[in-house]
C-alpha cells in the first residue's frame, strides 16, 4: 500500500494538473514543487512534514479560518498545491457540518486532505486507497480524542445562541486548535507512507 501511495503521487504531482468545477466555474489545482510545505522538500529545522503541517494548520486557524478550512489548507500547502476552490470547498464542513452537531470540522478538513492526496481523477480510478486512508485516520482521531463528533468534543451545540455563547465564554476553541493541529499532522503522516 505504501509503494501504491508512492508510486500514485509521484505520478500524480509529475503530470499534476487536476481540474474541477466548482462554483459553476472551471478551476485549476496547480502543483508548486518549490513550496516549502512541499512533501518532496526537506523538512526544516528539524520539524517534521506532519509537525510543519499541524503548525500551519493552527497558524491558519488562529488568523481566523475555521477548523475544515484550516486543515485542508495546510494540508494542500504541504503538497504543494494551490487554489482558488481551497479553502471554500471546505466553509460548509466547519463548526459541525454548519452548526448542525454533524461531524467536527477538522475531521471533514482531513479527509478532504485524504482526498487530495489519493483520491481518484477519472470513474476508471479506485477508491481502495483513499478509503484505506481515511478509516485510519478516523480510527487513530477517534483513539486519540474519543470521538469524530463536534457536540461530543466540544460539548456545544453550536447550532443554538445558548451553544455559542457556551463555547465563547468556555475558551472551547483552545480544544478546536488542538483538533486542527492533530488532524493536519495525522494526514501528512498517513499519506506520506
Amino acid at each position: 500500500m505504501q509503494e501504491r501511495l508512492k508510486l500514485k503521487t509521484r505520478k500524480v504531482l509529475e503530470t499534476f494538473k487536476i481540474c474541477t468545477h466548482a462554483f459553476g466555474n472551471l478551476r485549476c489545482l496547480r502543483y508548486n514543487s518549490d513550496h516549502p510545505y512541499h512533501p518532496h522538500q526537506r523538512s526544516t529545522g528539524g520539524i517534521s512534514m506532519s509537525e510543519q503541517a499541524s503548525q500551519r494548520s493552527r497558524e491558519l486557524f488562529e488568523q481566523g479560518y475555521y477548523c475544515a478550512e484550516s486543515v485542508l489548507l495546510a494540508v494542500a500547502e504541504s503538497r504543494g498545491i494551490q487554489s482558488d476552490v481551497i479553502p471554500r470547498i471546505a466553509t460548509p464542513f466547519c463548526s459541525g457540518l454548519a452548526r448542525t452537531c454533524g461531524m467536527c470540522g477538522a475531521v471533514s478538513g482531513a479527509i478532504m486532505g485524504i482526498g487530495l492526496a489519493a483520491g481518484r481523477s477519472s470513474p476508471e480510478g479506485t477508491t481502495d486507497l483513499s478509503y484505506s486512508l481515511t478509516r485510519e485516520f478516523i480510527s487513530r482521531f477517534e483513539e486519540q480524542h474519543g470521538s469524530t463528533n463536534c457536540l461530543q468534543l466540544t460539548g456545544c451545540d453550536l447550532s443554538s445562541e445558548a451553544g455559542q455563547k457556551a463555547f465563547k465564554e468556555g475558551n472551547i476553541i483552545e480544544r478546536c486548535r488542538k483538533y486542527v493541529g492533530d488532524a493536519a499532522g495525522m494526514v501528512v503522516t498517513l499519506t506520506a507512507k
